[in-house]
């Protein structure tokens, strides 16, 4: 399952008489995924640009809703890639093919 989480929108002030324009999105997208009882979970983060709005289009600041802003993203984010690199996460996780050791000394 895949779980966005919205952490912060930088936003222009002001243009053409519209205010707090959302410009760009810091988002973490985490996954979890359970194999024989036991959960496992990956999370990757990433910021996604957003086009100018139209004026007609627009929605105020504070009437946004999360189903919108991620909207947003996976309209304007490679989540194909995304999901690839997170399976890969995932699978490393569930069965390492490289390990940290400390040094034996």
């Amino acid at each position: 399952m895949n779980t966005w989480t919205i952490n912060e929108m930088k936003c222009k002030v002001s243009e053409n008489g519209l205010n707090n324009i959302v410009e760009s999105i810091h988002w973490t997208l985490t996954r979890t995924t359970a194999i024989n009882e036991e959960e496992y979970t990956r999370s990757i983060g990433g910021v996604t640009l957003v086009p100018n709005p139209a004026p007609e289009t627009f929605t105020n600041y504070d009437n946004l809703t999360y189903e919108q802003v991620v909207s947003w993203i996976e309209e304007n984010t490679d989540v194909t890639m995304i999901n690839t690199r997170m399976d890969e996460m995932l699978a490393e996780t569930i069965t390492p093919t490289h390990i940290t050791l400390l040094p034996p000394f």
